[in-house]
């Protein structure tokens, strides 16, 4: 994800970073995904920390925190923990233990939105095997005060030369 003050969290499968799932011949397998509701850092409602647990941040102002009633709808949330974005440029990446196949889709869902004192932030959400970008979606989240799903997919992709290379989401 980069871009904006964005707020990431929420999702089903108690994940923010959902059906992290790769597709091969018609079945479904799920990509585990560390710390995708980023609850492993504690905070007192309000209070945040630079950085989050198994993720590579870049920028500025990248980190978790836990976001008061004011700030972001609670009920959208799982935990109480998001992560935030909060400069141009920032982003927040994790390289799966996932290697890429020619021929497979991944596909990820992620929970995003702006906070209730943001306004409305574009958003960028990125899947790479290696360095090769081969998914990616962007948009605006609409001054929606709240959380949307945002889907990306790597369908209609397939490059063989960079089989077992990790897949990245960004």
């Amino acid at each position: 994800m980069s871009e904006g003050e964005e707020v990431n969290t929420g999702g089903a499968v108690d994940e923010p970073w959902q059906g992290g799932a790769s597709t091969l011949g018609g079945g479904t397998s799920e990509i585990k995904i560390a710390n995708s509701s980023f609850e492993q850092t504690a905070h007192a409602d309000g209070k945040w920390s630079n950085g989050t647990p198994g993720w590579d941040a870049s920028g500025s102002e990248v980190g978790d925190f836990n976001p008061t009633s004011s700030q972001a709808d609670e009920s959208e949330i799982d935990g109480q923990n998001v992560a935030f974005l909060g400069a141009g440029g920032d982003t927040l990446s994790q390289t799966l233990s996932q290697e890429y196949t020619a021929g497979e889709t991944y596909e990820f869902e992620v929970d995003l939105g702006d906070a209730t004192y943001s306004g409305s932030v574009d958003y960028t959400v990125n899947i790479y095997a290696g360095s090769t970008l081969i998914g990616t979606t962007s948009g605006s989240t609409g001054d929606i005060d709240g959380l949307k799903t945002v889907s990306v997919s790597s369908e209609g992709f397939s490059d063989a030369s960079l089989n077992g290379e990790p897949i990245t989401i960004e």
